[in-house]
């Protein structure tokens, strides 16, 4: 059973304000950004699981204090989704347990097993995405032509996010940025692709 995320949000405030804390001093005891707290509390965000502990450690509280009895979040389920890094998204095709890589969660309408948010952290991808947009990435789907799809790129660090293309039988990945030039998809040696982009919020 999923955590009643309205219920929590304003639990999360009132024990906040109880304790005489800021957002912003409850963010470096959380080793968090404010941002992240103020998601929390305007429900658009859901703590992970060693946030929820810590969080009831600041307070002093117990977890069912906090979020009620049956509080864990269920990953990929009803909504909630892990947000990965570009570095940790890199890496996806090395990863065991989706949920155990990401202490922060976001509310979606996307349910699928392994589907996952990430945040747009440059402007490398304008016009179509702007620094501070969300995706959902799902890595289960078939790709068709001008989908938009996240790679994961093995001389990089960080995963990229292109335009695929398919003529005949050939792939390319095209890269937003039209200072770079077009890939071909057959160069599985260095990258190869992580999912297919499902959903975007953006930030205004």
């Amino acid at each position: 059973m999923i955590m009643k995320a309205r219920e929590t949000s304003s639990i999360i405030r009132h024990y906040r304000e109880c304790n005489g804390f800021t957002q912003i001093e409850l963010a470096q005891m959380l080793d968090v950004t404010q941002n992240t707290i103020s998601a929390w509390e305007r429900n658009t965000r859901v703590p992970s699981d060693p946030k929820r502990k810590k969080l009831c450690e600041v307070f002093s509280i117990t977890e069912p204090e906090l979020f009620g009895a049956d509080a864990a979040p269920q990953v990929n389920q009803h909504g909630i989704l892990p947000v990965l890094s570009w570095k940790c998204a890199n890496r996806f095709h090395d990863l065991t347990v989706l949920d155990e890589t990401s202490e922060e969660y976001v509310l979606s309408t996307v349910s699928a097993p392994r589907a996952f948010s990430m945040r747009i952290e440059s402007d490398d991808f304008e016009p179509e995405f702007r620094q501070g947009d969300s995706i959902t990435v799902n890595p289960d789907i078939p790709l068709y032509n001008d989908d938009f799809v996240i790679l994961a790129d093995a001389q990089s660090d960080s995963a990229i996010l292109m335009r695929y293309k398919k003529y005949r039988d050939t792939c390319f990945l095209l890269p937003l940025n039209k200072t770079l030039s077009p890939l071909l998809l057959k160069l599985q040696d260095r990258y190869s692709i992580i999912g297919k982009v499902i959903e975007r919020i953006k930030r205004y």
